[in-house]
């Protein structure tokens, strides 16, 4: 088995933001409501925004061009159903995405703790640490929606 380097981590964080990038994107397509669609244009706004930051992290961030790995095709999305989101209130699509935060939280975490490298580990907590960021604003974004009573 290769023993992961700092850099692989770094180069797997980018292509991970990007997929979750293309998820939103590709969700927000599917979406009817406005409101649920402005929220996952934001979310992909955001994940674009934390793969140019893990880019920022690579020993040599112009060896891997960001612009190459952002303009290129993304990996089907099994998880998205544009029939069954096309009727997904705010409310729906923010807890989905809360649901979709946890799982890639979850999964850091797993992959964290078979990481020896200091480096890369540090990497993948950074991305962590992220990640549970993305999670509680979702999650004040939800509890306005049910406190307002509005997003249904």
């Amino acid at each position: 088995m290769k023993t992961l380097t700092s850099e692989d981590i770094i180069l797997q964080m980018v292509q991970m933001e990007l997929q979750a990038m293309h998820f939103y994107q590709h969700a927000a397509g599917c979406l009817q409501d406005e409101d649920a669609r402005f929220h996952f244009e934001l979310l992909a706004d955001e994940e674009l925004e934390h793969a140019r930051s893990f880019h920022a992290l690579l020993p040599s961030p112009e060896a891997v061009s960001f612009e190459e790995m952002e303009q290129a095709p993304p990996q089907p999305c099994d998880e998205v159903d544009c029939a069954a989101l096309a009727g997904f209130n705010q409310l729906q699509a923010l807890e989905m995405a809360l649901r979709l935060e946890r799982k890639v939280e979850q999964d850091l975490r797993r992959r964290c703790e078979t990481i020896n490298d200091a480096q890369a580990r540090a990497v993948l907590e950074k991305n962590i640490y992220s990640t549970e960021g993305h999670a509680l604003l979702i999650a004040e974004d939800l509890e306005r929606l049910r406190s307002s009573g509005t997003g249904s």
